[in-house]
This record gives C-alpha cells, structure tokens and sequence, in this order.
C-alpha cells in the first residue's frame, strides 16, 4: 500500500512506510522504458511473440499488461520458479498507485497465451531474433523486454550501512531498526 506517497512492499512490513520508495520509483523507470520498446511496430503486426526477461515486479507486471493484447503470444523467463508481482493496486493520485508485493507461483501467470519458462538467459542474438538459455534451449522472439532488475550502487561499505534493493533488505533493516540483527 501506498501512504503518504510511500510505497510499503508487504503487509509484514506496513508499519515501515519509507522502506522501498526508492525501488519503486526505480521499477517505474525500468517499467517505462521496456514498455516504450516494446510499443514500436512490428514488422510483420499478424505475428506477436513477446518474451520477457525477469520474473521480477517490473517483468511480471509488464507479461501481464502484454497478454491482454489480442492476437499475442508472451514468453516470461525467470530464473527461479517463484515470481514478483502487484496485489490491491489502487490509484491514489496521477502520478501515484497504492500496491503491495506478493510471491506468485507459475501456474499464476501461465495462460492461453502466456507461458513461463524457468531458466537464465544467456546471449542474445537481436540479428536473428533468438533469446539463448544457459541450458541451451532458444526462445524465438518478435520483440523483447529485459527486464532483470539493477544492482544498487552502495556508496559505503560499513556494518552499519544497509543498502535497500528488495523485500529481504527491507526485512534486514526492519530487524537492524528493532534490535533483532
């Protein structure tokens, strides 16, 4: 939820509404770029098969936005079986959505024109169009949207400086702030 302006990730965390404004503000970012990539024709409009890098919020949330087009196909890679995504969305201001973090299982996203495949990419070939896995499976594409998340750039390295980058960062400051560490 969103109070004040703040984005508060889950509800073990609601009493903390500061903790992640700055991701926040960081996947809208990342969010708006994939989505003004993805939003530039096609060169054959009939055939649309997005794959999406990244099972975090912003890959989540943009697999999910990309499956409501007609006439689509949607390929979501993520690393790991459990997945980001966005519960109770709620528009507070223009410029503002109320939402929490929540864990989504597979079966979640999987649709009839969704598909989720669990593995790490490994190049990409944008000549031929081809997403290549680690374990050596190949993705064709029409289009694509990376979204893999970025490294925070800590600006010290101190016991008592505690980057904040995602939902456990957040729990570690949490515990840090109530003497819990």
């Amino acid at each position: 939820m969103t109070v004040g302006g703040k984005v508060i990730l889950s509800n073990d965390i609601s009493h903390h509404p500061a903790v992640c404004w700055l991701q926040y503000r960081a996947t809208l970012a990342i969010f708006a770029f994939c989505w003004s990539c993805l939003a530039m024709p096609l060169k054959n409009p009939a055939l649309k098969h997005y794959v999406v890098v990244g099972g975090g919020v912003c890959g989540v949330s943009c697999c999910q936005t990309l499956a409501q087009e007609e006439n689509c196909r949607v390929t979501l890679v993520a690393s790991k079986g459990l997945l980001k995504g966005v519960a109770n969305v709620v528009r507070m201001t223009r410029t503002i959505d109320s939402f929490e973090i929540v864990d989504q299982a597979i079966d979640e996203i999987d649709g009839p024109n969704t598909k989720v495949v669990v593995g790490t990419a490994a190049s990409l070939d944008p000549a031929a169009h081809v997403l290549k896995l680690l374990d050596g499976r190949e993705i064709p594409y029409d289009k694509i949207c990376i979204s893999t998340g970025a490294s925070p750039h800590a600006i010290a390295r101190h016991p008592r400086v505690l980057c904040l980058r995602d939902s456990d960062s957040a729990r570690a400051l949490i515990a840090r702030l109530s003497g819990d560490h």
